[in-house]
């Protein structure tokens, strides 16, 4: 049992303490980076600074970064404080972003915070040209312009343009008599990837015909692409809008300007499915072409964040070491760092308790109970998510996220005899990995030790005496017990032994001396049970500070 006695001694290193009452409304805040953002900028919101005092690891957080008085991020089982969400804002202004938090009683809690974009100069430049790849046209107009904001120029001879702008959402029309209309719908200027501006500005086909260029939608994408990284495979529908009909749609993916990836002919929709695989990480565009049978066309130049840094990245099913639930009588104080070396030899295979940061605890209360979990590191893991159920089907809720891989439970639903079931998981920005294996336990009640004889201040008169105790209750399928015997003035003990599973035992240490005053004490007693090769519980009563709950006594001998 001297590993029981042992682990016994790395549990001390807890502090016990809770409250319990009222669910109290939890406290919504956050911080955002960086905190002078630029038009076209990834703006980082952390929702870590949110708090609250019962249920600190289930705040769900939802989200309005546009300030539109809508949820761009909604409630989900994904989204937990201290997970982080960005936005790229692409207007200049102030924004108002709200951030709500819900704790599991459903109590809620807001708050808002401005957010203010700047703009900065940018140079806006490109090439007209009279069809795709041909030569330049000259004394085009270009019209660049948003709801705040218009900028005009001509082509030079050879079709270049150059305007001094602002960074910012922008919509881009050029014409010239004679010739189609071309336009850019909903064009980012300012992002960290600007596409080549190659617009073709095709011959009038029938010039008494409508020169209004088409309208082109896409399935939400264009506002996911900003708000979330994409990765892997994206199905895409893609339509037009026309008054004449939509003669072709073109689609390119990547930076430059090259020959279409898809070409669809007489068809105002298409679905393709985009392999983000085949991009680099980082600002990417999707070039949308669209025509009428006028050739008046619209270009939309969708930005897309690609991260598919995850996509190569897996995480296995952590196992579960050590679970092992703690009861501790009236007695628990604090232990001995001597042994800090010696106790590692008793713990897994690369698993370490910082016994350095040990404090005394005392407890008045009937018993205290705490349960200790222990997994394996895994790599990539950015963290840990443990669940605890109170049956093996019942529902698993997550009690903590973690970068240890341990975790101490103080939670008031640890009662004596309460099967308690655990899985841990890890994670790693957007990937969470499989739950490990069920593993459970169950705590054990009350096992408290009393010294029975020879009583307090007791006469012997045998140099052999019985030494008896007694427990409250029998708990668990083995007991130890740590007998000490040591003369008040001798510097070390007469006698120091480990009993298992019986509460009287013979003297038979160094010799007693006559006419002299005694001290015995049971220092550590503590019941076990085992539930499987990694789990089991304790109880226990005393520690080296205090002993059994009625000692030490003391004896005086006369032979």
């Amino acid at each position: 049992m001297k590993r029981v006695f042992s682990i016994l001694i790395i549990l001390s290193i807890f502090i016990l303490s809770g409250c319990f009452g009222k669910n109290k409304s939890p406290v919504a805040n956050f911080q955002y980076l960086p905190t002078k953002p630029e038009v076209g900028a990834i703006v980082t919101f952390d929702a870590s600074l949110s708090s609250d005092k019962e249920d600190q690891y289930n705040l769900l957080t939802r989200w309005d970064l546009s300030g539109d008085g809508n949820w761009d991020i909604d409630y989900s089982a994904d989204k937990r404080v201290p997970d982080k969400v960005s936005y790229t804002y692409l207007q200049p202004g102030t924004y108002k972003v709200s951030l709500e938090v819900k704790d599991t009683g459903q109590a809620t809690h807001h708050v808002e915070k401005n957010v203010t974009v700047v703009s900065k100069p940018f140079i806006f430049e490109g090439v007209v040209l009279d069809s795709r790849g041909g030569i330049g046209v000259g004394g085009a107009q270009v019209t660049l312009y948003n709801d705040k904001e218009e900028y005009t120029g001509q082509t030079e001879s050879d079709g270049s343009f150059q305007l001094a702008v602002r960074t910012g959402l922008y919509q881009l029309e050029v014409t010239k008599e004679g010739r189609s209309t071309s336009k850019i719908q909903d064009l980012y200027l300012g992002l960290e990837i600007d596409p080549e501006m190659d617009i073709p500005l095709w011959e009038e086909f029938y010039p008494d015909w409508p020169q209004e260029a088409p309208i082109i939608h896409v399935n939400s994408l264009p506002q996911a692409s900003l708000t979330t990284p994409l990765s892997g495979e994206i199905p895409l529908q893609i339509w037009g809008e026309s008054e004449l009909g939509i003669k072709s749609i073109e689609v390119t993916v990547g930076h430059q300007n090259y020959s279409p990836d898809y070409y669809f002919l007489s068809k105002n929709r298409c679905d393709i499915t985009l392999d983000t695989t085949q991009l680099p990480d980082g600002w990417n565009y999707l070039r949308i072409s669209m025509y009428d049978v006028n050739y008046n066309m619209t270009q939309s130049f969708i930005p897309l964040y690609i991260d598919n840094s995850t996509l190569n990245v897996k995480l296995d099913k952590p196992a579960i070491l050590m679970l092992f639930s703690m009861t501790f009588g009236e007695s628990l104080k604090l232990m001995n760092l001597d042994d800090n070396l010696s106790l590692q030899s008793y713990l897994p295979s690369g698993v370490e308790l910082d016994l350095s940061k040990v404090m005394g605890v005392s407890s008045t209360e009937e018993r205290t109970i705490f349960n200790q979990i222990v997994w394996t590191p895994l790599e990539n893991a950015k963290g840990y998510r443990l669940y605890r159920s109170l049956s093996l089907d019942g529902n698993y809720r997550l009690i903590a996220s973690t970068d240890n891989t341990s975790y101490t439970d103080l939670s008031s639903d640890l009662v004596p005899g309460q099967e308690v079931y655990y899985r841990v998981a890890a994670y790693s920005e957007d990937i969470d990995g499989p739950m490990s294996d069920i593993e459970y336990t169950i705590p054990l009640d009350v096992f408290n030790v009393s010294l029975l004889s020879p009583a307090n201040q007791e006469i012997v008169t045998i140099d052999t005496p019985l030494l008896e105790w007694g427990y409250n209750q029998l708990v668990g399928d083995s007991q130890s017990y740590d007998i000490l015997v040591q003369g008040i003035t001798d510097e070390s003990p007469s006698l120091v032994l480990t009993i298992d599973s019986q509460t009287s035992y013979f003297y038979d240490g160094t010799p007693l001396l006559n006419n002299k005053l005694y001290e015995w004490d049971i220092v550590s007693a503590s019941a076990y049970r085992e539930y499987s090769t990694v789990a089991f519980a304790l109880s226990a009563s005393g520690g080296q500070a205090e002993g059994a709950l009625n000692g030490a006594f003391r004896f005086y001998t006369e032979f």
